[in-house]
């Protein structure tokens, strides 16, 4: 997994995410990790709701970046109805189940 630097403060990572059946309530947020395995959180961002289940052309999740100036990793959490879904590394896109989340975009 490559690690990203950003700028400390407030972030977006935009990110398509798609579940089928549409119609689901989904919400996802980001979280940045010092480790490439995602297991030592130092940032975790605000849970964001997608507009009809899915939002394949991208959603901005939000976060505020340490001022650590360390590279650190992005993973995406998807819940579906309430429920864990799944935690996706941002590196490529990775399906599991009905959920596909593609690789998304620092702004």
């Amino acid at each position: 997994m490559a690690n990203v630097v950003l700028p400390a403060g407030a972030r977006n990572l935009t990110v398509p995410i798609t579940v089928v059946p549409i119609g689901q309530v989904v919400s996802a947020f980001v979280y940045l990790a010092s480790d490439v395995q995602g297991l030592s959180a130092v940032a975790t961002g605000t849970s964001v709701g997608l507009p009809g289940g899915s939002a394949p052309s991208g959603v901005a999740l939000p976060i505020n970046a340490p001022s650590s100036g360390a590279g650190l990793s992005s993973w995406v959490v998807v819940y579906v109805n309430g429920a864990y879904w799944g935690t996706f590394p941002q590196t490529n896109t990775v399906t599991i189940g009905g959920v596909t989340v593609g690789q998304g975009t620092w702004s």
